[in-house]
């Protein structure tokens, strides 16, 4: 299966869903000035290759969450952190 950025960006949907993280990464003012969204699960793309980073501070900071990698690796990453998220809340219930 050929693994798309529109694949990453619905699991990261997702993600952000099940954390109850905000679902943009900048909220923009009236003053047309951004904000950075603390929590939120975004796509990161360098040297052809793609990654996962979650705003850290309002400036917009973030810390890694799954290193640079192909594609089909962030994905197949991302749905392993999606499922342990799933499964740890299950058992905390």
């Amino acid at each position: 299966m050929r693994i798309t950025i529109k694949d990453i960006e619905m699991r990261l949907q997702y993600l952000n869903e099940l954390t109850k993280s905000p679902l943009t990464t900048y909220t923009k003012d009236k003053d047309g000035k951004f904000t950075a969204n603390i929590g939120n699960f975004h796509i990161y793309r360098a040297y052809g290759s793609t990654a996962i980073h979650r705003i850290s501070n309002k400036v917009g900071g973030v810390e890694t969450i799954i290193a640079l990698g192909t594609k089909k690796e962030c994905y197949n990453e991302l749905n392993a952190l999606i499922k342990g998220i799933w499964i740890s809340e299950k058992l905390n219930k």
